[in-house]
């Protein structure tokens, strides 16, 4: 087969299919497509680190928000875009198995999308989830509160030479639960996508995974947690309901779209490929793939630097639930 890009994809549904502009063309390959969601910022466009180091010879199609081009509201709920991409996914891609995979945000809306695809009767072959968190943490002062008496309960056990160093350390993490989340909207975007973020927040924030179980879910999570975000693995547990696999990557969560993008780019390709094991560790730098350990193991050819010495590989079994 000739490599074929977005466009000829949709050209070959014939006159019942119109380009949508909610589909855009990122590279042009052999086969089903790997469809790519976006976070909160509504467009795919953050994601060409990923799609640059992606191997497959696939085509790769990004879905972008309604609303981006300002002309028409963007939508509010998970479930409303969900059905938006749903519909320009199966313009281009009538029937299944499908691929998809979704960063930050993107992520729950890929779950939901997976959900009504399954729903219809369609099989999905990947669904992954792109460190995809879900509700804020509580307020800053409770935060605050809370880390300021756990510091203190441990003064009460130093003696006087370490006070000093304690006092530091308390300063240092009431400084920091006041900060404010990792992402947050860029002042030089234009004005409609201000507003698809402000509806994608919304969505985030009404947003209650129902369960899914129409295959297992691979999650990759950075080593360093998001900052002003709760641990989103106890839901991803039970939403999964056939089964969740959980590969983790060094860096923190914006920099899977940009220094440790290969090593994203290396898990997705493997789960792609039909003989590849399940579920691997793509935790080095070089991206190149080690099989999961119970144990925590380094990288070969990892630098020393303490985020690539923690590779995670966690494999939760069907039925499996959080406490």
């Amino acid at each position: 087969d000739e490599p074929r890009s977005a466009e000829a994809l949709i050209a070959e549904r014939g006159d019942a299919v119109d380009a949508s502009p909610a589909v855009l063309s990122m590279r042009a390959g052999v086969g089903r497509p790997l469809l790519l969601l976006p976070g909160l910022g509504g467009t795919v466009m953050e994601c060409w680190p990923l799609i640059r180091a992606l191997r497959t010879t696939r085509p790769v199609i990004g879905l972008q928000a309604r609303g981006m081009d300002g002309e028409q509201p963007p939508h509010d709920s998970v479930a409303d875009m969900a059905g938006f991409y749903t519909a320009a996914i199966r313009a281009v891609q009538p029937h299944g198995p499908y691929a998809l995979c979704g960063y930050s945000f993107g992520g729950l809306v890929a779950l939901e999308v997976a959900r009504q695809l399954s729903q219809e009767g369609e099989p999905l072959e990947l669904v992954c989830l792109l460190d995809s968190q879900l509700h804020l943490s509580p307020p800053a002062p409770w935060r605050a509160w809370q880390r300021a008496r756990r510091v203190a309960t441990r003064l009460a056990r130093l003696g006087a030479p370490e006070w000093r160093r304690g006092l530091v350390v308390l300063r240092d993490r009431l400084r920091g639960a006041a900060q404010p989340p990792a992402f947050a909207a860029s002042p030089d975007w234009p004005d409609a996508q201000q507003r698809v973020y402000q509806a994608s927040l919304a969505a985030l924030a009404a947003y209650q995974p129902q369960p899914y179980d129409g295959g297992r879910v691979l999650y990759l999570r950075s080593h360093i947690p998001l900052r002003g975000y709760l641990d989103p693995m106890p839901v991803w547990r039970r939403a999964a309901r056939a089964g969740l696999d959980v590969v983790e990557v060094p860096g923190e969560h914006l920099e899977m779209m940009a220094r440790q993008a290969p090593a994203v780019a290396a898990a997705i390709d493997a789960m792609l490929r039909a003989d590849a094991p399940v579920p691997l560790d793509y935790s080095s730098t070089d991206a190149s793939p080690i099989p999961s350990k119970s144990t925590r193991t380094k990288s070969p050819g990892a630098a020393d630097s303490k985020p690539h010495q923690v590779p995670v590989v966690t494999t939760v079994p069907q039925g499996t639930r959080s406490p």
